[in-house]
């Protein structure tokens, strides 16, 4: 449980915009899959990744400011 706790802080403040980030960086692989197809492949993983940590960061800064 610790670590997971220490991965928690680390990404403590971080998480939205990393989500952000993600979702953007989707939008650029799907651009690109007209060219190269395989960016499709690597697109779909990083739309997942994207709504892990936006909705984690939103949900946490939901639960802080309810405290």
């Amino acid at each position: 449980m610790g670590k997971v706790i220490a991965v928690w802080s680390f990404f403590n403040g971080k998480k939205t915009a990393i989500g952000a980030i993600l979702f953007a960086s989707h939008d650029l692989l799907m651009a690109m899959a007209a060219l190269y197809p395989i960016c499709a492949d690597i697109a779909g993983p990083v739309k997942e990744a994207a709504y892990i940590f936006t909705g984690g960061g939103l949900g946490h800064k939901t639960m802080k400011s309810l405290q």
